[in-house]
């Protein structure tokens, strides 16, 4: 599901996404559980559900999150269970579920994946941001407006 961008009716094109990034992402998170915990951490430690587009992926990526607080292994199929006991799976789904865990990723370019991920996580939050100062800008006396600015500013830096 997408998120509603009422910026999409203006462009004609929904704001940046990579869904190969995304999964190869989640994919890397849920295969290195155990064996790289390093990598875990770092993906983890990196990023939040908003910074991925498709609703299945923060599914996903919040309840591989609560697996991981609970020290619950996520290989093969202890990830189905989880997701079924979580109560994520119907939220996912199978085709998508599949997608993810088959998706390519090295280990070598989890850097690359998580960088782009952020970048595509911050363009996106630059256009729904954009966009939402248009009505505040009518509503607003310019000094209000200009705070607005700063805090989408921030929000986009994080």
């Amino acid at each position: 599901m997408q998120r509603n961008c009422q910026a999409c009716d203006l462009f004609g094109e929904p704001p940046p996404v990579d869904l190969e990034t995304e999964r190869a992402v989640i994919g890397c998170l849920v295969l290195s559980a155990g064996v790289w915990p390093d990598v875990t951490a770092k993906i983890l430690g990196g990023l939040t559900e908003a910074d991925f587009q498709r609703e299945a992926h923060r599914v996903l990526f919040t309840s591989i999150q609560r697996a991981k607080k609970k020290r619950v292994g996520l290989k093969g199929r202890y990830l189905l269970g989880w997701l079924k006991r979580d109560g994520a799976l119907d939220a996912v789904g199978f085709p998508e579920l599949s997608e993810v865990v088959t998706a390519f990723w090295l280990r070598g370019h989890m850097d690359y994946y998580l960088r782009r991920l952020r970048e595509i996580a911050r363009q996106r939050a630059a256009v729904e941001g954009t966009w939402s100062l248009i009505p505040v800008a009518y509503e607003m006396d310019t000094q209000k407006w200009l705070e607005r600015v700063k805090e989408i500013t921030a929000e986009v830096e994080r």
